[in-house]
């Protein structure tokens, strides 16, 4: 008997669908930016940031909405999120992807993210 803890998030309270939307620059890097389709992504979860976020580099988060979303991989349908990609949750609020940290055992991307201010 194997231990697979991979579908493990199924069972987590405070789970939604949220999208994914890829985002690039056109003209090679220096355009506008450009958003892609979004990829509906079910099972995802999020966490208040950390101390260790924080002291990690995400320390500018301090005073802005941060929060760390967590997507599992199996439901992605072969997106990678990335930074600066976008990850809107069921409220319609948009988060901007700073960090993507992939967790091989439990096949999570933990994405620590700042809310869009509009």
């Amino acid at each position: 008997m194997t231990f697979d803890p991979s579908d493990d998030y199924l069972i987590f309270d405070g789970i939604e669908t949220v999208s994914l939307i890829a985002r690039s620059r056109a003209g090679g890097g220096t355009g506008a930016t450009v958003e892609a389709a979004a990829v509906e992504v079910a099972g995802a979860f999020r966490e208040e940031l950390s101390q260790r976020d924080l002291l990690a580099g995400e320390g500018f988060l301090r005073g802005q909405a941060g929060m760390a979303w967590n997507l599992p991989g199996p439901t992605l349908a072969g997106k990678v999120p990335k930074q600066l990609d976008v990850i809107e949750d069921s409220d319609d609020v948009r988060w901007i992807v700073t960090s993507v940290t992939y967790h091989t055992l439990v096949k999570f991307y933990r994405c620590v993210c700042y809310r869009e201010v509009t």
